[in-house]
């Protein structure tokens, strides 16, 4: 007898009408939709942070510009986002040089009470004014108001950590102290003061939020004293912070930051985290799951091996299922490429949505949720500049997965 139809994934190509260079999407769920933004190159060093809000079918609803100004720090693996918070103001960050040395930036808040028709600053997200790197940024909001943001923050460093560049083993300075992560509420208002979560972390690897029933889900990558670099998690639950702990614990020692943090999504009591390591000498993407808000997680599933360069992101589905997007290197072609995967972590079926030379796959593309499957916003190259491409990935019946959570 012949079983279930498998899962089918569809991508639809979306106008998004973004004209000239342009680069670093990111994507944020609004009440109504999705929010999209992206940074435009405006010529003799200017950058401007720009939105289009759109519905869950990617079509734009509505555009607008957050800001403009010289000076931004602008890079592939460190880039601003926004978030609607549930009083329906908009909240949105980009990143300011201030200081000489490389690394030497802050993170800018703006805060937007009528759906980006007006802008008004909120300072610093970070307490403290030093020149040395403010990012990488993880944020969501909360049920009873106002944000829970962490990110890297380097007051401790004197500026000297290992350099990132999206896809690239960064330096290590031996000056200065460890990068560490903080963590601060965040409303209209602006930021209350920040909290110490570890003292120790990987200097340039993304770190990722998702919200459960009753609380908050952190993954970022640790860092010990010998280089062992493994993804952590960190829980708040009552508004209280919880010890770090090991979730993917690979060994991987590498003497200078991978630029390739892990990503988490959740919906209800339903949480994956995916993670990207090479401690067998070769790219790994692994992926766990919880069914109890992050309490007990599955063993790790290895979703791809050998051709995959991580730069991940997840999107979590009803029915207890994920959508995983990873590059690929085949060849002297990158592949974006999207996996669909049941409440174990296990594929159930992939599509490849872009194939492009390697030097063309640029940054971290970004996946958000909507009605019937995800966006996926990206950064490729044409005519010699970044690009921003959007598409929508649809989700067909799936079959084999008949106990995911409902």
């Amino acid at each position: 007898m012949q079983g279930p139809a498998a899962p089918a994934l569809r991508v639809q190509p979306l106008a998004i009408g973004i004209e000239g260079a342009a680069g670093e999407p990111s994507l944020a769920a609004l009440r109504d939709g999705v929010l999209l933004t992206w940074q435009a190159r405006l010529g003799a060093g200017a950058t401007a942070l720009r939105f289009a809000r759109l519905d869950d079918r990617g079509r734009a609803l509505a555009r607008g510009e957050i800001a403009r100004g010289r000076g931004w720090f602008v890079n592939g693996a460190d880039f601003p986002a926004a978030l609607e918070l549930a009083d329906g103001t908009w909240l949105a960050y980009w990143l300011q040089r201030n200081g000489p040395a490389r690394y030497a930036y802050e993170i800018r808040l703006v805060a937007s009470p009528d759906q980006g028709q007006s802008w008004h600053d909120q300072g610093r997200l970070h307490d403290d004014d030093s020149a040395t790197e403010h990012g990488f940024v993880a944020w969501v909001p909360l049920p009873g108001g106002g944000a829970q943001a962490v990110w890297l923050d380097g007051r401790d460093t004197a500026g000297g950590h290992a350099g990132h560049g999206a896809g690239t083993h960064g330096r290590v300075d031996a000056e200065g102290g460890a990068m560490t992560l903080r963590g601060a509420g965040v409303d209209a208002g602006g930021a209350a003061p920040s909290v110490l979560l570890d003292g120790r972390v990987c200097d340039c690897c993304q770190t990722d939020a998702a919200p459960v029933t009753d609380g908050l889900l952190v993954v970022y990558r640790g860092r010990s004293a010998d280089e062992v670099r493994d993804v952590k998690l960190l829980r708040q639950a009552g508004g209280q912070w919880q010890a770090p702990e090991p979730l993917f614990a690979t060994g991987w020692r590498i003497a200078g930051c991978p630029v390739n943090g892990p990503a988490i999504a959740a919906r209800g009591q339903a949480v994956a985290a995916a993670a990207y390591d090479e401690a067998e000498g070769q790219g790994r993407v692994q992926v766990r799951t919880s069914r109890d808000g992050g309490r007990h997680w599955q063993a790790a599933v290895t979703v791809a091996r050998g051709d995959s360069i991580g730069r991940l992101d997840l999107a979590a589905l009803p029915g207890g299922r994920f959508l995983l997007s990873h590059y690929l290197t085949i060849g002297t072609r990158s592949v974006l490429r999207v996996e669909l995967l049941d409440r174990a972590g296990r594929p159930l079926a992939q599509v490849d949505v872009a194939d492009m030379p390697l030097a063309s796959a640029l940054g971290f593309p970004r996946l958000a949720a909507v009605e019937g499957g995800a966006l996926l916003a990206w950064t490729g190259v044409e005519d010699g500049g970044p690009r921003v491409h959007l598409a929508r990935i649809e989700v067909g019946q799936h079959g084999g997965d008949a106990g995911a959570a409902r």
